[in-house]
């Protein structure tokens, strides 16, 4: 269909069962997006399963994008914000495999690679689907922290979970940490996941419009 390529850029995948309690619907959530939504946007054929339930959610709940690296997009999810007492803000988001022409799992191979020159075992990472990440974010500061990383695999297991101390600093000019501080603290500079299904292939995905 019209939009394949373009959302292949942009996919996502999210299925790991220790996120859910993350991520709860308020009483503004849009409906659920039913099968024949993304059906008549993006082509869905080949789409494993739990991916494509994904791709649904993702659609639902407005995941905003706001960089990309080793094969996966990055994402955050905007309802699981919440203010510190210190008044920075937390918020959860998904490092999630990308899909191109050659594959939907092209971002696990680099993943694996990753973790094993961490001194992770690699048997679990067969079935690697996503990364959480808990961010900390010092708006008025232009500052940043990740709190806390989840490797999840595709059955909803957590392969490997770690929490971090560092201080909050302010990330390298142009770099996806610089991203996530400009479009988490910009309302107006989001781009969801939405938009990106929802814009024509070649046609800019815009950004000039009413935040939520």
């Amino acid at each position: 269909m019209a939009r394949v390529s373009m959302f292949f850029v942009w996919c996502v995948v999210f299925a790991c069962s220790t996120a859910r309690a993350d991520v709860r619907a308020s009483h503004h959530a849009a409906p659920q997006a039913p099968a024949a939504v993304l059906d008549s946007l993006i082509d869905t054929a080949g789409i494993p399963k739990a991916m494509l339930a994904t791709f649904r959610r993702a659609y639902d709940e407005n995941w905003v994008v706001f960089g990309s690296g080793s094969h996966q997009n990055y994402f955050f999810l905007p309802r699981t914000v919440h203010t510190t007492a210190q008044g920075t803000k937390t918020v959860w988001g998904v490092n999630v495999q990308g899909a191109d022409p050659n594959g939907w799992n092209t971002g696990r191979a680099a993943i694996v690679a990753q973790r094993s020159q961490l001194g992770a075992d690699p048997k679990p990472y067969a079935h690697y689907l996503l990364t959480k990440v808990q961010w900390e974010i010092d708006c008025e500061g232009k500052r940043m922290r990740m709190r806390q990383l989840v490797d999840c695999d595709d059955a909803g297991k957590v392969i490997w979970a770690g929490h971090y101390d560092d201080a909050l600093e302010a990330p390298a000019n142009g770099s996806n940490g610089e991203n996530l501080v400009h479009t988490f603290c910009e309302p107006k500079l989001r781009i969801t996941f939405r938009d990106v299904v929802n814009t024509p292939m070649g046609e800019p995905v815009s950004a000039d419009r009413d935040p939520e």
